[in-house]
C-alpha cells in the first residue's frame, strides 16, 4: 500500500466515523489503514469511546431485557452481547437453545426466549446502523483483533448497567464464537 497522507488518514476516518464507509472485519480496517493501522486504532477506540457508548445504542433492547425475570435477564444479556458482536462481523443472528434450569423446562424455554430476542433485536439494530457496527468493529480492533473480548466486555457491561453484579460474576468469561 502506498503511504498514505495526513488528509488521506483523516479522510478515511471521517468517512467510518460517520457511517459513509462500513467496516464488517478488523481485516477492512486494515486494508483501509496498512501500516498506519495502530495509530488509526488509537484515533478511532477514542472516537468509538467506552463499551458504555455501544451499550447506549441498544439501550431500548436492554431495557426491555431488564424488566424481564432475573434467570431471563442473563439469557437476554449474553444474546445482546453476542448478537451485537457477530451482526458487526457479518456472522448473521446467533441462536441459543438454553437447559439446565434448576427450575425446568419451562424456564429453560423463557431463558432460550431471552436470548434469542436479545440477540436478534441487537443484532437488527447493528446491521441497521452502520456507526453502530464501526463502533463495535473498532472496538474489537482495539481489544487486539479478539471478538470474544467485546462479547465479554459488552455482557459487564450490561451486569454493571443492571446492577446485577452477581450475574456478571456467574459468567466472568463468555466463549467465543458463541456459547457452549
Amino acid at each position: 500500500m502506498a503511504e498514505l497522507t495526513a488528509e488521506e488518514v483523516q479522510r478515511r476516518r471521517d468517512e467510518i466515523e460517520t457511517g459513509k464507509v462500513i467496516l464488517h472485519s478488523v481485516a477492512e480496517l486494515s486494508e483501509q489503514f496498512g501500516d498506519l493501522l495502530p495509530e488509526a486504532i488509537g484515533a478511532l477506540a477514542e472516537w468509538a469511546g467506552p463499551i458504555s457508548a455501544i451499550v447506549g445504542v441498544i439501550e431500548m433492547i436492554y431495557e426491555t431485557i431488564k424488566a424481564s425475570g432475573e434467570e431471563q435477564q442473563g439469557a437476554g444479556y449474553r444474546g445482546i452481547a453476542y448478537g451485537t458482536v457477530w451482526a458487526a462481523l457479518d456472522m448473521g443472528v446467533p441462536h441459543h437453545t438454553c437447559s439446565g434450569s434448576t427450575k425446568g423446562p419451562e424456564e429453560d424455554q423463557l431463558d432460550t426466549d431471552a436470548w434469542n430476542k436479545g440477540a436478534g433485536e441487537a443484532a437488527a439494530k447493528v446491521q441497521s446502523d452502520p456507526v453502530a457496527r464501526n463502533r463495535v468493529v473498532i472496538r474489537i480492533a482495539h481489544e487486539g483483533g479478539d471478538p470474544g473480548r467485546t462479547v465479554n466486555a459488552i455482557f459487564q457491561e450490561l451486569c454493571v448497567k443492571g446492577d446485577n453484579h452477581l450475574l456478571a460474576q456467574l459468567y466472568p468469561s463468555l466463549s467465543w464464537p458463541g456459547p457452549e
